[in-house]
This record gives structure tokens, C-alpha cells and sequence, in this order.
């Protein structure tokens, strides 16, 4: 689970008084306080250890200052920490990778497809139900039929590159790159 720079700013954690104690158990398990200070924010783990993430202000030109984290291995800036085995790291000293960056040309067009399909209010599907003309959903109510169109034309030209791939393999460990 990720410390987020963008959800404690949402919280206005960075708008309190220095010194103050923040409990957010809920949102975060593997914390049990966070103390604000100046330029840092003093971490106690739920395992025990203390650690001092410090924090600097980001210039984005015309839209002002925003906090970013210091990784406390690699000291670059970044929006997201996380808990790693009784650590707090950035997604490159934790050597954390998206999803996507696992999978093969074909299981990226997979994901997509399924994404595509959950943003319209689909639900998440078996595999096989990709390559079926009748499994995309309809139309979620409020949509532009423009916009729906678009993005069954989009999920059209994903499935139809993976049916050429399916037809000559038809098992989907190696669409998926796990072979």
C-alpha cells in the first residue's frame, strides 16, 4: 500500500500545525502515527521502527508549489512511498513494476480490452470472453453515444490484433507472456 503525497494533500495534512500527530490507521495499516514536521514527516511503523520521510516543495510553473517525498534510499522525489517489508521505499528502490510491464504485447492488449470493458460498467470477465462479438456491455446511461463508439471501435482494434494471435495459439498463457 502506498503513502500518496496527492491523497495527504487532498487530506490537508500539509496545512496543519507543525508538531501535529496524525492517526490514519484506517487508510494505512502498516502506520500507526504520522507527526508533521517542518520540512519532514516522522513515520512510526505498526513493527516499531521510526522513519523520517522528508519532503520538498515541487515548482510547476504557473500552478504553484506542491509537496513531494525524498525516497530515504535513492533521495529522488517522488509522489508515492511504500511499505515494503518493514521498509518505505519508492517504486524503483522497491524494484516494483505495473502490471503491464510483466505481461507480453498480447496480454497488454488483454488488460486493455478488460479495462475498457470496466469502464463501461462491464464486469470482470473470463479470458475467454474476449475473443465472443457479444461480450462488450452496453451503452452505461449518460454516456455519448460518440464516446461509446469510439471506445467499442478502440476495443474493437485491441481484440482484433489478439483473435489473430489466439487462432494461431489458442492457449493463453502465451498471449498473457507467462510461457
Amino acid at each position: 500500500m502506498a503513502l500518496d503525497v496527492r491523497e495527504l494533500i487532498r487530506q490537508r495534512v500539509f496545512e496543519r500545525p507543525v508538531g501535529s500527530v496524525l492517526h490514519l490507521t484506517l487508510r494505512y495499516p502498516w502506520l500507526r502515527t504520522m507527526r508533521l514536521d517542518r520540512w519532514s514527516l516522522v513515520l512510526r511503523l505498526t513493527i516499531g521502527h521510526i522513519v523520517t520521510v522528508p519532503w520538498t516543495l515541487a515548482r510547476w510553473g504557473a500552478l504553484g508549489r506542491r509537496p513531494l517525498f525524498l525516497c530515504p534510499h535513492c533521495r529522488r522525489r517522488v509522489c508515492s512511498l511504500y511499505h515494503l517489508a518493514g521498509e518505505i521505499a519508492c517504486r524503483t528502490c522497491g524494484r516494483l513494476w505495473y502490471a503491464s510491464q510483466r505481461r507480453s504485447a498480447n496480454g497488454r492488449r488483454v488488460l486493455r480490452a478488460q479495462r475498457l470493458r470496466l469502464k463501461l460498467g462491464g464486469e470482470k470477465e473470463s479470458l475467454k470472453s474476449i475473443t465472443k462479438p457479444d461480450a462488450f456491455p452496453p451503452r452505461p446511461r449518460g454516456m455519448q453515444r460518440k464516446t461509446y463508439e469510439r471506445l467499442r471501435r478502440r476495443e474493437e482494434r485491441t481484440t482484433s490484433r489478439l483473435a489473430q494471435w489466439y487462432w494461431r495459439d489458442p492457449e493463453w498463457s502465451v498471449l498473457l507472456g507467462l510461457r
